[in-house]
């Protein structure tokens, strides 16, 4: 589903750049909890998440989307330079299956850098998965 890691808006890496320069070695924990009690994770559906985010983890910055990066004013080429080597890490998720809706949380237990990222995409993947569920196809 998320294909290049430019799907976000500039806001995300306005804060990415900040909490890069200011709070390198924070950590965090970032947790997706879905509170919806008409919603219910097939374990078909929970499985699609971790594919999706297996292919989220796999994904870098290509030169292309880094060239776009450094051309806006108030990204720092150093931010860019971290952002070449940056790549996010299925290891850092711990996902469960206890709650009632059948999907119990997304847990990404990393840096703050990492967390504020992953955390974007992993909670636009069980949404993508919830809002799919019914579907044909």
């Amino acid at each position: 589903i998320i294909t290049s890691l430019l799907e976000t808006d500039l806001y995300k890496f306005s804060m990415g750049q900040a909490i890069y320069h200011q709070f390198p070695s924070y950590t965090t924990t970032w947790t997706f909890k879905c509170r919806n009690k008409d919603v219910h994770f097939t374990d078909e559906m929970v499985e699609e998440i971790k594919r999706q985010l297996r292919l989220y983890c796999d994904l870098r910055f290509n030169e292309d989307e880094l060239e776009y990066l450094r051309s806006i004013k108030w990204i720092q080429n150093s931010y860019v330079d971290f952002l070449r080597l940056w790549q996010p890490r299925f290891e850092d998720f711990t996902i469960t299956t206890d709650a009632e809706c059948g999907l119990g949380e997304i847990v990404s237990d990393a840096l703050l850098m990492n967390a504020r990222s992953v955390g974007e995409y992993a909670g636009l993947s069980a949404g993508e998965a919830q809002a799919g569920e019914g579907e044909e196809g």
